[in-house]
């Protein structure tokens, strides 16, 4: 673990948060090692990451198998860098639906020494379907540069595929945890740091004692905590986790979020765009949909859990129980 005397870091809250994080299954990289993988400050992809993910993907064409070239990786790759010419909310927007949905790209197939055939398929970002195939990284003090040319550092980031999905500002017991939900909101700003929070989709802020959360986009007072329906699954967690045995409220928090399973869950499912608002479910809407689907049988249950939340949503949106904004 890296010396805090020098990087003026808060060991209370931020190293557990990274040891419990290395015991979820998470990789823990280096301030340093992040930067090496970025290539400067000015960028927020590991890159190389995300190519290596890209590249364990085929395509079926008749009976082969066949991997995808080099041109289709790299315009995947360019793909996900969306402008923010038009605002944080689009290019997040744009963002979204690629990690979601996926992009298609033209290949050239040739099987033996037939006439190339030109035809489009899938390339995904991330696989929903099986969270282990992923590339999961933690790192801090995630230094990026602003337009002006100084820098803002984010405290923990969390990379799945190189992608920074998640920022998360912490503070000591004793500093209010909406210190870091004002840095957070600061930093989503123009004269900050927004090409790192466009591909943010959990934002959050704790003490040891709280955690709040929202997405990109989400103003200070709409940032929520969360209340956890599967106590036991969550203390399980906790326990195998913890790095002292002791189990706190900031442990409960991002064994309930950053658990890799419901964290691309809540990614795919429980993230929508209100009028170009990004909003993140809050705990009761997401139990309440999770507990529907569980008494729709069979495969029709995966297959309508997406139309069942964003139903649910658009009922509920516009109540105090609504998604967070």
């Amino acid at each position: 673990m890296p010396n805090h005397l020098i990087f003026n870091e808060r060991p209370e809250c931020q190293d557990r948060v990274i040891s419990f994080l290395q015991k979820m299954g998470y990789t823990y990289v280096s301030r340093s090692e992040a930067e090496q993988k970025r290539g400067s400050l000015s960028k927020v992809i590991f890159t190389d990451e995300l190519i290596r993910f890209l590249n364990k993907q085929t395509y079926r064409y008749k009976n082969f198998e066949l991997n995808f070239s080099g041109k289709s990786i790299q315009r995947a790759v360019n793909a996900l860098d969306a402008s923010l010419l038009q605002g944080l909310s689009m290019a997040s927007k744009e963002i979204y639906n690629l990690l979601t949905l996926g992009i298609s790209v033209e290949e050239n197939v040739v099987i033996d020494q037939d006439v190339p055939v030109r035809q489009s398929f899938d390339l995904s970002y991330i696989d929903f379907d099986y969270p282990a195939n992923n590339i999961w990284q933690v790192t801090e003090e995630f230094s990026v540069e602003r337009p002006n040319g100084q820098y803002a550092r984010p405290d923990v980031v969390i990379m799945v595929n190189g992608i920074p999905l998640a920022v998360i500002e912490c503070k000591k017991s004793s500093v209010d945890v909406r210190e870091g939900v004002l840095q957070n909101v600061r930093n989503m700003s123009p004269d900050y740091i927004p090409h790192l929070f466009k591909f943010s989709q959990i934002v959050l802020a704790m003490n040891p004692n709280k955690v709040v959360y929202g997405t990109c986009g989400t103003s200070a007072d709409y940032f929520v905590e969360w209340r956890e329906d599967e106590v036991q699954w969550q203390e399980e967690i906790c326990k195998m986790c913890s790095p002292d045995g002791n189990t706190i409220e900031q442990d409960r928090a991002i064994a309930s979020l950053l658990d890799k399973k419901r964290f691309l869950t809540i990614i795919h499912d429980y993230i929508i765009y209100d009028s170009n608002i990004k909003k993140i479910c809050r705990h009761q809407q997401f139990f309440a949909v999770e507990n529907a689907i569980k008494r729709i049988n069979g495969e029709d249950g995966k297959k309508n859990k997406r139309r069942c939340n964003l139903a649910y949503s658009r009922q509920r949106k516009n109540t105090d129980h609504g998604y967070v904004s």
